[in-house]
């Protein structure tokens, strides 16, 4: 997916779009919806982030980019792509939450998902 981005002959800043919006969150779900807190999986999303910082890098054609510039919301100056590396281990922790309070809102039963199951699952 990476490598076919980067082979279109587009604007640098349409590949950025591209980058920021479809690639680099494709494996978020997965995140979400999976307790991924092992070591492969963590490796696994150490190698996305690494293909992440290569293709940003040749897109902009720079050698190096600094992580923090790549984490950094674009609102502050940085380039607005997560590592999933540093989100996974509480990215499933944190939709469990999400889902609680909606389901507790639409449902008229009480649903509960205590602090005791979150640190349950989390690593």
């Amino acid at each position: 997916m990476i490598n076919a981005l980067l082979a279109v002959d587009i604007p640098a800043q349409d590949k950025m779009l591209l980058l920021r919006h479809c690639i680099s969150n494709t494996p978020m779900h997965l995140a979400r919806t999976i307790s991924l807190t092992n070591t492969p999986t963590q490796q696994i999303f150490g190698e996305w982030d690494q293909a992440i910082s290569q293709a940003l890098s040749e897109i902009l054609h720079h050698d190096v980019i600094p992580s923090t510039w790549i984490d950094l919301p674009i609102r502050v100056g940085g380039f607005g792509l997560r590592s999933m590396s540093k989100l996974c281990p509480i990215a499933f922790s944190a939709s469990l939450l999400q889902a609680n309070a909606v389901l507790t809102q639409q449902t008229e039963s009480f649903i509960s998902c205590s602090l005791s199951t979150v640190n349950r699952i989390r690593p």
